[in-house]
């Protein structure tokens, strides 16, 4: 995506400090969901970014001299300014050689203005045909899932003839890597209903709860529930809730 004179890359950075308009951000999340190579470089750029913050964080125990310290303590200081020195030229030249091709598969947490859209996670998942990462075949495989992620156990239940649970993908793992939606421990349960609209539903601690930011321009509708420590908003093409009211705390939970 280019304007026609911005560059990409100078356009993928402004994203990720944050420093796009609102129009600009929601032009770009367009082109994001649209475009699966854009999504990676985004991505791809993200993870170097994070790892140069790593590699390249002063260390916190170097003490300065004070005014009245005399040329005895000069050594030391130049010995960490050249060790600092030493890290910059090194780190540069493992960039090149080394780090770039084999960056660890972490994204860095975004700024609050680069949460991702709920309708842009619809459209990247519609992109993959709302693939799931993980399927429960058991009420206990849900329970644990939801409970072992977000500290809480919660069930869906699928007593609903329409309504079929399709399974989970995650906002910081897998084939998605989608950014921030509620959290960075968001999970999000793929449903269909009459085999046709697919709904989302976004499932988060409530002591982290955050709307999920939202499109301008949307034909979807958003709603929230919250349950015991949990928060659930549903993304849905229907005018009603249809698959949130069918959380429940599992028995054996409630005290």
């Amino acid at each position: 995506m280019s304007d026609g004179h911005e560059p990409i890359q100078q356009q993928i950075e402004r994203y990720l400090d944050g420093a796009l308009s609102p129009d600009e951000a929601r032009a770009f999340e367009d082109a994001l969901a649209a475009d699966d190579a854009l999504h990676a470089e985004v991505e791809l750029q993200a993870r170097i970014d994070e790892s140069l913050a790593r590699t390249f964080e002063p260390p916190e125990d170097v003490a300065l001299p004070s005014k009245n310290d005399g040329p005895a303590n000069r050594l030391p200081l130049l010995k960490v300014f050249g060790a600092i020195a030493a890290v910059l030229v090194v780190g540069g030249l493992a960039w090149y050689g080394v780090i770039r091709p084999s960056l660890p598969p972490r994204v860095r947490p975004p700024a609050p203005e680069q949460y991702i859209a709920a309708e842009t996670v619809y459209n990247l998942m519609r992109n993959r045909q709302f693939e799931p990462e993980w399927r429960c075949e058991t009420d206990a495989e849900f329970i644990e899932a939801v409970e072992d992620r977000l500290g809480a156990p919660a069930l869906v239940q699928e007593d609903l003839p329409s309504l079929a649970v399709v399974g989970w993908a995650y906002t910081d793992t897998g084939i998605y890597r989608i950014p921030n939606i509620i959290t960075s421990r968001t999970m999000i349960l793929i449903c269909r209903l009459d085999e046709n609209d697919v709904v989302l539903v976004f499932v988060d601690r409530l002591d982290r709860d955050r709307p999920p930011k939202r499109r301008s321009e949307s034909d979807m509708n958003l709603f929230r529930r919250e349950l015991g420590d949990l928060i659930l908003y549903e993304l849905t093409p229907r005018d009603v809730a249809e698959v949130i009211d069918r959380f429940t705390i599992p028995k054996s939970a409630v005290p």
